[in-house]
């Protein structure tokens, strides 16, 4: 692994505990996303700048509405479609989508294969998050790179 992907990967833990700091703060909702964060992340008294949660607040928003869009669009019409997920990360959006009932026939996710095996073990250990999965033959579907 070149040093280029390690600091690429890194930046996938420094997401996810900006997004859950966020949603804590009450910049939008998302159950899932602080199940995939270390305990050091969740310091009582700790404070990020209100630009950080503003920008993944504005990035978040802005991929959930084109997908759900895409998904309105074409589940109402009964169109089998497909999500792909790159560089997903501990992105918690599949499980956001199946609280809603809008999963698409498909929903994959791509990243390195040192993140995708920490989220499965993640998912595996989180009763809230393995529930979810569906059974195997339709479970969401990680490549890695």
């Amino acid at each position: 692994m070149s040093v280029t992907d390690e600091a690429v990967q890194l930046t996938n833990n420094d997401a996810s505990n900006l997004k859950a700091y966020a949603v804590s703060r009450g910049y939008w909702h998302d159950p899932y996303i602080g199940l995939f964060c270390s305990l050091a992340s969740k310091q009582p008294g700790e404070h990020k700048p209100p630009e950080m949660s503003r920008g993944y607040f504005a990035r978040v928003s802005a991929i959930h509405s084109i997908v759900n869009k895409f998904l309105d669009k074409h589940l109402s019409e009964n169109r089998p479609c497909q999500v792909i997920n790159v560089g997903a990360g501990y992105d918690a959006l599949y499980f956001n989508l199946s609280d809603k009932n809008k999963l698409p026939a498909k929903y994959v996710e791509i990243d390195f294969g040192r993140i995708v095996g920490s989220k499965c073990r993640l998912i595996k250990s989180k009763k809230a998050l393995a529930e979810k999965v569906q059974p195997k033959s339709m479970a969401p579907t990680s490549t890695t790179t």
